[in-house]
C-alpha cells in the first residue's frame, strides 16, 4: 500500500502543491468546498424567496420558526433556527430572517392564517430577499 502525502514548495513565482493518494482527493475536496461556500456566500438570491413562517404567540412572547423547509430556506441556513421577540409577530419574523446567511429582509407578507397549524399559532407566507 502506498502512503499518501502532500508536498508544498514555495518559490519566488508562488507555491506549488503536490499530493498523492487519498490526500490528493481530500485536498481537492477541501479546496472545492471552500470555493463553493465562498461563492454561495457572496452571491445574493436571484429574487425574493417564498417562506412559510409559524409564529407562536403565548404569554406576550412571539416565537418564529420555519413551517416547511425548502431548498432555498436550507441554503439560507434557516433550518432549525428560531427567533423570539416580545414586540410582536412581525418583529419575530424580522429577527428570524436576520439569522439567515446572508441576512434576509422581508419584501412582502403574502398571506396570514390564524390558528394554523395549531391553536395560538399564526402561519405567515412571506417573500424575503438578501440584504444588499
Amino acid at each position: 500500500m502506498t502512503a499518501s502525502r502532500i508536498t508544498m514548495r514555495r518559490t519566488p513565482k508562488g507555491v506549488s502543491i503536490r499530493a498523492t493518494g487519498s490526500a490528493a482527493q481530500a485536498l481537492f475536496d477541501a479546496i472545492c468546498h471552500d470555493v463553493e461556500s465562498a461563492h454561495a456566500a457572496t452571491q445574493p438570491a436571484p429574487g425574493p424567496i417564498a417562506l412559510d413562517v409559524v409564529v407562536d404567540g403565548r404569554n406576550n412572547t412571539y416565537a418564529a420558526r420555519l413551517y416547511t423547509l425548502n431548498p432555498t430556506a436550507v441554503a439560507a441556513g434557516l433550518s432549525g433556527k428560531r427567533a423570539t421577540c416580545t414586540a410582536g409577530e412581525l418583529q419575530a419574523i424580522h429577527a428570524l430572517l436576520a439569522k439567515a446567511e446572508p441576512p434576509l429582509h422581508l419584501v412582502r407578507l403574502v398571506s396570514t392564517h390564524i390558528g394554523a397549524p395549531a391553536k395560538g399559532c399564526t402561519l405567515h407566507t412571506i417573500e424575503a430577499e438578501a440584504q444588499s
